[in-house]
């Protein structure tokens, strides 16, 4: 989904009820059931973990080196501290911020989500399959 990274809030919550609405609408399902799980049932994620998908994309490029110079150089790898290699000093490092601005970007919440993220997905090396298992992951979490 091009562009969901820079979208508002306001205009993603518009566009989750759009979303739960037409999925309810295309299951035939009531205007009640919960839409988690027509979610797990039809393999679709909703628009709150497309963009946590689209995040982890941007921080799997910045680990594999497929990421854009210039994006690339907005990120800070994390081996910073040691002068010796250690288990996450490639990763992006998650930087502090005190502006409300810049904790709501891209910058900011890439790396957090790269962070929580499990082994078995962050070793997939192509994108397809790092997506594949991202995805499911978060239907399983339904």
């Amino acid at each position: 989904m091009y562009g969901i990274v820079r979208h508002e809030k306001s205009s993603l919550n518009r566009i989750k009820i759009l979303q739960k609405k037409s999925l309810r609408t295309i299951i035939y399902a009531k205007y009640n059931v919960r839409t988690n799980y027509l979610c797990k049932k039809s393999v679709i994620l909703l628009i709150d973990e497309l963009l946590e998908l689209e995040l982890a994309k941007i921080s799997h490029r910045y680990i594999h080196g497929t990421l854009s110079k210039p994006v690339e150089n907005l990120f800070q790898a994390n081996d910073y501290n040691h002068n010796y290699q250690t288990r996450s000093s490639n990763n992006p490092r998650i930087q502090r911020h005190t502006s409300a601005i810049f904790n709501k970007s891209f910058l900011r919440k890439a790396p957090s989500i790269w962070t929580n993220l499990g082994q078995g997905i962050k070793t997939k090396l192509k994108i397809p399959l790092f997506c594949t298992a991202f995805k499911n992951l978060k239907i399983q979490s339904y």
